[in-house]
């Protein structure tokens, strides 16, 4: 599906949702969300007509600015922003969806008043409580709103939200309906009903946000899939250029089993090469954050009195490490081991991943030299697109294969090994059925 037929079809519902709720379809802006794609893939959105560009990471918008990529249609930001960052991006975006601290709204204001503007934003909201993402809480959104008001600079113009992510249809129709309570509520209470825009919906949810009063939903073009630049390329691009690190999330529990067996004849062992495409990989992992957990190279002087500098590292930092110690202890317990006479040893996982965010734990594995065996038996099938998308291009880009063994298995062998016999018989010999 091109690019223009991609968003002729999201229109197409995005119409239908709004009919249905018995609203106007022509108020509701479409964000194309233009990660991983290239400046030629935005100039064909623009040219399909798409209401907005959106950005996730500083680096890729300023690399596609310069080559003219947005021309024609406003520039949002729309990815998590750290205040380090704020600088870079003020004068060349018309929107930022993502104000998560009163401590950032300060530094957005120092900066738009360095060039003399204005700054529309949108308040962050972390509807569903979750310490993996930034943002107000709902209990703290009316404070924050009511202290926005002081900045000369910063105009809010409405809320944004990312509801926690459902495996099931309309699940996340309570949480669109209370972002949108607290959107009507603000916007009457505090700002004479001026608020513009109610941001919440992307690719898997946004009929449901629609129907809770969304005028403006983020969808990735096109649905989902890289286009001008492969994602192999992109991978390789990201390692070679000046990117910062996106947290990997917590480690996810899974359940399989670690096989260690003789296979002569089977694999051979290449040239030892650099694991750290795979240490960069796992900085675009994250949907929702952009980049560093740092706070480094404010210009002027520290904005941010609210922190406590003995305290630099983030409660989600900690109960990240707390919580990859206990996948850890958890697979020491759960996994077992075969241990099969051999000089020689190939590392086998099975891996039955329900999240995307598990494309990181593979990706562990095959920087460990594990061959990783993939049952999507029990995936959704939308995240198991995703997964066998990316997956594909990991393999790729680290000279690894990935192959299609049973209806729902996939076995991906890292970069150091290579298969040259039936490496499958000699698995479901050692126990591995398929």
């Amino acid at each position: 599906m091109s690019i223009q037929e991609n968003i002729e079809a999201i229109r197409a519902r995005m119409a239908q949702a709004a009919e249905a709720a018995g609203r106007n379809p022509e108020e509701i802006l479409l964000v194309g969300a233009s990660k991983m794609n290239g400046a030629e893939a935005c100039r064909e959105a623009v040219a399909a007509g798409i209401d907005a560009l959106g950005e996730n990471r500083v680096q890729e918008l300023l690399e596609k600015y310069e080559q003219g990529a947005y021309e024609g249609v406003p520039l949002h930001f729309i990815g998590h922003l750290q205040r380090n960052k704020v600088r870079q991006i003020i004068g060349k975006v018309d929107l930022i969806h993502s104000v998560s601290s009163l401590e950032l709204l300060t530094e957005i204001d120092r900066q738009a008043e360095k060039h003399g503007l204005t700054q529309p934003v949108l308040l962050e909201v972390n509807i569903g409580r979750e310490e993996s993402k930034s943002g107000f809480l709902p209990e703290e959104l009316f404070d924050a709103a009511r202290a926005a008001r002081d900045f000369s600079h910063v105009s809010v113009q409405g809320i944004m939200a990312i509801p926690p992510v459902e495996q099931e249809k309309h699940r996340n129709l309570p949480y669109f309906q209370e972002v949108a309570r607290l959107y009507i509520d603000i916007s009457r209470q505090l700002y004479h009903n001026g608020f513009k825009y109610l941001s919440m919906g992307m690719s898997d949810d946004f009929e449901d946000a629609i129907a809770a009063g969304a005028t403006l939903v983020r969808v990735t073009l096109p649905d989902g899939t890289v286009t001008a630049l492969t994602l192999a390329e992109y991978l390789w691009r990201v390692v070679a250029a000046e990117i910062l690190a996106t947290p990997s999330p917590p480690a996810p529990i899974w359940c399989g089993w670690v096989l260690r067996f003789s296979a002569p004849g089977i694999i051979r062992n290449k040239e030892d090469k650099s694991m750290r495409i795979f240490d960069e990989m796992k900085k675009i992992f994250n949907p929702y954050e952009d980049e560093d957990d740092y706070e480094e190279g404010f210009d002027d002087q520290d904005v941010s009195p609210f922190v406590d500098d003995r305290d630099r590292r983030s409660d989600r930092d900690r109960d990240r490490d707390r919580d990859r110690r206990n996948t850890s202890s958890f697979d020491e317990r759960r996994n077992k081991v075969v241990n099969i006479a051999a000089t020689t040893q190939l590392k086998v996982v099975l891996v039955k991943p329900e999240r995307f965010e598990m494309a990181s734990e593979i990706a562990d594995h095959l920087k460990e030299k594990r061959t990783v065996v993939i049952n999507l038996e029990s995936t959704h099938k939308d995240i198991a697109r995703r997964l066998i998308d990316f997956l594909s291009g990991v393999a790729y880009a680290s000279e690894g294969r990935i192959k299609k063994i049973a209806a729902n298995t996939y076995i991906i062998t890292p970069y150091h090994v290579e298969m040259v016999g039936d490496l499958l018989d000699e698995l479901e010999n050692n126990g591995l059925y398929f």
